[in-house]
């Protein structure tokens, strides 16, 4: 099959899948969405907008959608630490932070 037949057909699934979530039959568009992520998958079709609609149908069906695995968010998630930057200087608690984000030192005798 042409990769436009596929893209296609693939398109007409999300189009039917979508309207059982409109039609309020969301299990039934949450096993359609299943099968079409699994195709994608298997040509090399990535759609955040896919994964998004599979993720809507199933919060509407009760269900937690699977994670993406391999995804960009996935894999920088892992790669930081969850602590965060630790060279941030902290922000101070007074009411000095207009010209402490200009010069990073605080104005204001009360905060030192």
């Amino acid at each position: 099959m042409t990769p436009r037949k596929t893209t296609d057909r693939l398109l007409g699934e999300m189009r039917r899948a979508y309207d059982l979530v409109e039609q309020r039959r969301a299990d039934e568009a949450v096993n359609v969405y299943r099968e079409i992520v699994a195709e994608a998958r298997k040509v090399g079709l990535d759609s955040a907008h896919l994964h998004w609609a599979f993720a809507v149908a199933c919060d509407y069906s009760g269900e937690s959608p699977p994670p993406r695995s391999g995804s960009r968010a996935d894999s920088a998630s892992r790669a930081r630490p969850a602590a965060g930057r630790r060279d941030a200087p902290r922000t101070p608690t007074c009411g000095c932070a207009r010209t402490w984000r200009r010069s990073r030192a605080c104005t204001v005798r009360r905060c030192s």
